[in-house]
């Protein structure tokens, strides 16, 4: 069921504000008043509210003031975001039946769409529509080995369901069986709330695989911004990587267990990853993947030439939205988009004692600057 967006009373985030500075400090040896000067200071440099620069790792003592820069508040991003992207056309990437089929149109690659389900009736990719478990068994006789189901409006991965097939039945990554029937009623209650996407299931370039030890999708996110000359700047790229066995890449702050590592736009090698730390406060710095042992700083990504041609040419179809955050996923057939996001979230999370030789993203600043020109 979605979020019902619904925050708790400012007395109870504040008690939880002030147990967490707690674990901080215990864990770095220091004291909430030393926290809090500092939550301070990064709000007067930088815009943060205690709450989102904890979350970013930002009042971690041993960072430098160094580790402020490229960062921004979320609130200031969306705002710039808001003024680039007109709403008229905000469906062209928020809806992903929309996005998968337009996509199609102008030959750009994507997860091949199988069906969408919605009420009353839902559609197959060539338009067919489909109502009824009857309809629904015919399309389900089709579906290749592997399908995802996902809302049409999701975001930060929730809501995404694997599926595979086991004799008549359909077999999700929870090891929960399905007939035809009761995989129906379970869409039927899904898309009674949402609108549902299904399509084929894509798996990792092998190079990604051997990094993480899953075929689940790592997702590269390249944000993009067209100048009004139509040139395509990306600003920024980064690639999120699964620890363990989620089928999801998401980072939320570290809370999935997942990691994420910027990538160097001129020849797509990775930098330290950045994950939750173990003991629950922070956040802390991989050279190598924590599962599989595979060094992570330094590593070349396959095909993320490729990638980048990708997303340019994306950038320059998807006007007049013009900066999208896009989720690339590496394949062994080359790179597919697997969606587009006109309010992508900034990347403030950092992790200490910082990278010999660090510099501060720059994607957000190359954005601000585009601008102000």
């Amino acid at each position: 069921m979605p979020d019902d967006g619904k925050r708790p009373p400012l007395p109870q985030r504040l008690l939880g504000l002030w147990r967490d500075l707690g674990r901080l400090a215990r864990g770095h040896d220091t004291s909430r008043a030393a926290l809090l000067l500092r939550a301070l200071l990064v709000r007067k440099k930088a815009g943060f509210w205690p709450r989102e620069a904890l979350a970013a790792g930002l009042l971690d003592p041993r960072l430098p003031d160094a580790a402020l820069g490229g960062r921004i508040p979320k609130r200031r991003l969306t705002a710039v975001q808001r003024w680039l992207n007109p709403r008229a056309v905000a469906c062209l990437t928020g809806d992903k039946a929309i996005f998968y089929l337009y996509c199609a149109a102008l030959g750009l690659p994507t997860p091949r769409l199988l069906a969408v389900f919605a009420t009353p009736a839902g559609f197959t990719a060539a338009g067919e529509p489909l109502s009824g478990l009857r309809a629904w068994e015919g399309l389900f006789d089709s579906l290749p080995s592997e399908f995802v189901v996902k809302p049409a409006d999701g975001e930060y991965g929730r809501g995404i369901h694997v599926f595979r097939r086991s004799g008549d039945a359909f077999v999700d990554a929870k090891g929960a069986s399905y007939s035809p029937a009761t995989l129906y009623d379970w869409l039927a209650s899904g898309a009674s709330v949402r609108k549902l996407v299904i399509q084929e299931r894509l798996f990792a370039h092998p190079d990604l695989e051997r990094l993480s030890g899953t075929r689940s999708l790592q997702t590269l996110r390249v944000v993009t911004y067209v100048e009004p000359g139509g040139g395509v700047d990306v600003c920024d790229a980064l690639l999120k990587i699964i620890v363990g066995d989620a089928w999801v890449d998401n980072f939320e702050g570290g809370r999935t267990g997942n990691l994420f590592a910027r990538v160097r736009i001129a020849d797509g090698v990775l930098g330290p990853a950045v994950g939750r730390d173990p003991n629950g406060f922070g956040l802390v710095s991989h050279v190598s993947h924590p599962r599989t042992g595979v060094p992570l700083s330094g590593l070349p990504l396959p095909g993320f030439a490729e990638a980048l041609g990708l997303v340019r040419r994306a950038a320059s179809l998807f006007l007049p939205l013009r900066t999208i955050g896009w989720d690339v996923a590496l394949t062994a057939g080359g790179p597919v988009l697997v969606e587009g996001n006109i309010e992508w979230d900034p990347v403030n999370a950092v992790a200490a004692p910082l990278p010999e030789g660090y510099v501060p993203p720059d994607g957000i600043a190359r954005l601000l600057a585009h601008l102000r020109a």
